[in-house]
């Protein structure tokens, strides 16, 4: 495992849980701070200083276009949905982009039957691509990249599972749209935010559902983590409401033992690609995790680990 993964793993401090309903999270704090200073993008999406459009008037469906008007680097979540423009997408990747920068970022459609624009301009949607359908993308992306055509998704399979995931939900979308769906579940999914709110200090969290720990999200800033952790925990509640009984499936060494579940990362081999955007996107999977991290100049930025179920 890259050294910069390793070093995390030895600062971090696993708090005391906190559960609601079938899922607990259990704080993680570094106390070592990050030497790079970025932002999150909804404010900065809000004022204009970013912009996500379409690549041209004609549209790509797997790339957008990302322009930082700002003074700041930013970091975009690889959960994060975007809606607007002709069709709503998300991310395939986490991103860091430098500031007063633009490029082209690999994405994914979430609703396949709209091809028209309602607006120019992309903005980030209150929800966050399911944690199953996150993880079957980032496996597709991991495969695409290890086969030297960049960060490319099975568009198909993701497309799949929106409609698999609206089924079992018994919600139908005019759009087959992933939003639409997410939408009917408002209110549990706040409810969710609102019984697990994070701690002071708070940079991560390894998430357990039905006493089985099924992921870890991390980010080196603090400020960063909090504007983020509600996408990043509606991930995992939007399984829990629609995909619950799938997570009744034990995997042995990962029931309840955050350290084991944290020590079992350290002999996983990883691989480094090009990131899009600033530093490095290391990439590493075994039989029992699947995971990614942004680094930039020997700093870890982002750390996301999902057990494959």
């Amino acid at each position: 495992m890259r050294t910069e993964i390793i070093e995390l793993l030895d600062n971090l401090q696993t708090c005391e849980p906190v559960s609601y309903k079938n899922l607990t999270v259990y704080p993680l704090i570094n106390k070592d701070k990050s030497k790079v200073t970025y932002v999150s993008p909804e404010g900065l999406l809000k004022s204009s200083l970013i912009e996500i459009t379409e690549i041209d008037k004609g549209g790509s469906v797997p790339e957008l276009l990302l322009k930082n008007h700002s003074d700041y680097k930013v970091f975009f979540w690889d959960g994060i949905e975007l809606v607007g423009a002709k069709q709503n997408r998300v991310l395939n990747v986490s991103i860091l982009i430098n500031k007063q920068a633009e490029v082209i970022i690999p994405v994914s459609c979430v609703e396949q039957s709209r091809w028209s624009y309602k607006s120019k301009n992309f903005m980030m949607s209150d929800y966050s691509m399911p944690n199953r359908m996150r993880m079957n993308k980032q496996r597709s992306v991991e495969f695409a990249m290890r086969a030297g055509i960049g960060a490319r998704s099975d568009q198909r399979q993701v497309w799949d599972d929106v409609a698999n995931y609206s089924m079992a939900a018994n919600v139908e979308s005019p759009t087959n749209a992933m939003n639409d769906v997410l939408g009917r579940f408002k209110s549990e999914l706040d409810d969710y935010s609102e019984n697990l709110k994070p701690i002071a200090g708070q940079t991560g969290m390894i998430v357990e559902v039905n006493g089985r720990i099924i992921g870890l999200e991390y980010l080196s800033k603090e400020k960063v983590f909090k504007e983020l952790y509600d996408r990043m925990l509606k991930s995992y509640a939007a399984d829990c409401i629609v995909n619950n009984s799938h997570y009744n499936k034990k995997i042995a060494g990962f029931e309840g033992n955050p350290k084991e579940y944290l020590n079992n990362l350290r002999d996983v081999q990883s691989e480094e690609f090009k990131a899009v955007g600033l530093g490095s996107d290391i990439r590493f999977t075994n039989r029992n995790i699947n995971g990614s991290a942004i680094v930039y100049r020997k700093n870890l930025i982002s750390l996301s680990v999902s057990t494959i179920v």
